[in-house]
């Protein structure tokens, strides 16, 4: 079928938030769906109470715009997702999407504390120049992991 992306985002998300539903609010999931267009460097996203999309560019880092009144998969007042971010990408920039684990890091220090700071995460991205193993090598050397971790990077490049 030739649906647009924004449109297929929107139903498969809808029809698993009507799944999660059906267990009457004992199971939530957060989510971020990503469709990218590799020609036009177009990318369409949703996300849903999961870690905001990290851009690279230029050597500076950035969040993407997030629509911030959707709620997690099985939200029970929450009715459906309506809107689908769009970003265009340019030749060079790379995207991290990850789980919170990339974020929950207990540190090693004396008081092993775990991280509070939103910014961790995107900073060791800058640091690390965008280098997916040397970030993860960073964020072992920090600290433990306290939950699950998944990280994914995507480069542009035309």
């Amino acid at each position: 079928k030739k649906i647009h992306p924004k449109d297929w985002i929107l139903k498969i998300t809808n029809e698993m938030h009507k799944t999660f539903l059906s267990f009457d609010g004992s199971m939530l999931a957060s989510i971020q769906i990503c469709i990218m267009d590799y020609n036009s460097g177009e990318l369409f996203y949703l996300g849903a109470e999961h870690p905001k999309i990290i851009l690279y560019r230029d050597e500076k880092v950035s969040f993407l715009k997030e629509t911030t009144e959707n709620r997690k998969l099985g939200s029970i007042n929450f009715k459906e997702f309506k809107e689908v971010e769009t970003f265009n990408l340019i030749n060079g920039d790379e995207i991290f999407i990850g789980s919170d684990g990339k974020d929950d890091i207990i540190f090693n220090d004396s008081k092993k504390r775990i991280n509070e700071d939103e910014l961790f995460f995107s900073k060791l991205v800058k640091v690390e120049n965008g280098n997916l193993k040397k970030i993860i090598e960073s964020l072992e050397k920090k600290g433990e992991y306290s939950d699950d971790i998944s990280i994914m990077k995507i480069s542009f490049k035309i």
